[in-house]
């Protein structure tokens, strides 16, 4: 088996492997005569095999970030569609619906009515705060702490007890009208909204 030096971390890799087993970078195949294509992951930037479903240094697929220019590993912005430093139009794989409609990755596990409200919510720069939710209405706390939501309910909890219920039944409206928008805060931006 021949040995060559791995072109990202030097260490010793066989010909024959596709991939360093030390660093995941991919190696040129020499043996073969095949070339790997190298891209680089658009959430961490590290090299990966364009054909790889995994990054190696981040673990998560190569072009569902948008931090980085999958051509030359520049940062780029969310709403960036064009890399400014090698002017390659950015690319993004997003999961797809039963429709064929892309899917933020931090929409996925959600049943199809919040993903709706969350693609809406996310689309208008959350000018958009999600519609009328008769189940966090009716059903409030509970509802809102089974969705990953617990600032809103400890609120909702202080207010009651202050203001002798009131606040309480007050805040089970603002679960009616915002709790689409305080379960999109906590399931994708990973943050709780009071409101």
């Amino acid at each position: 088996m021949a040995l060559a030096a791995c072109r990202e971390c030097a260490k010793e890799v066989s010909t024959e492997a596709p991939v360093c087993p030390h660093c995941g970078v991919p190696q040129p195949c020499a043996a073969r005569g095949v070339g790997i294509r190298t891209i680089y992951c658009r959430t961490c930037g590290k090299p990966v095999n364009e054909k790889a479903e995994i990054c190696l240094g981040c673990g998560t697929r190569p072009l569902s970030g948008r931090a980085q220019c999958q051509d030359c590993g520049a940062a780029t912005t969310p709403n960036q569609e064009v890399c400014v430093k090698c002017g390659v139009r950015l690319k993004t794989l997003l999961a797809t619906d039963e429709r064929g409609v892309p899917i933020e990755p931090d929409f996925l596990g959600v049943s199809e009515y919040y993903r709706r409200e969350f693609v809406k919510i996310h689309e208008t720069n959350e000018a958009y705060k999600g519609k009328w939710n008769w189940a966090a209405f009716f059903f409030g706390p509970l509802w809102a702490l089974t969705k990953g939501v617990w600032l809103a309910p400890v609120i909702c909890f202080v207010a009651a007890m202050v203001t002798w219920g009131i606040g309480g039944m007050v805040y089970w409206f603002i679960f009616g009208a915002r709790g689409n928008y305080m379960y999109y805060c906590a399931h994708a931006k990973h943050k709780q909204a009071p409101i």
